[in-house]
């Protein structure tokens, strides 16, 4: 398991999309790490899903998604982080 640092009140801090999608939840949010971000998406997008951030590459290099669930909770999906192989 990786960990980030977060400052309290903040998700990226940049007030981009992401954050915007991700409200006023908390301090906390759920990063859910998926082998294939564009399939993700369009299956959440097939069962309805609410996804206020669609798949796009991000500016640091990764690609990656906010959805909600049912209750209205985000999280974001993205691939997996690069080992020492790849």
């Amino acid at each position: 398991m990786q960990h980030l640092p977060l400052r309290p009140g903040l998700r990226s801090g940049s007030g981009d999309a992401r954050d915007k999608a991700m409200g006023a939840g908390g301090p906390v949010g759920v990063h859910v790490r998926v082998r294939d971000v564009d399939g993700h998406h369009a299956r959440a997008v097939a069962h309805g899903g609410e996804i206020p951030t669609p798949s796009a590459d991000r500016e640091y290099g990764s690609r990656g998604s906010v959805a909600k669930d049912a209750e209205g909770d985000a999280g974001t999906f993205g691939p997996p982080a690069p080992g020492p192989a790849d």
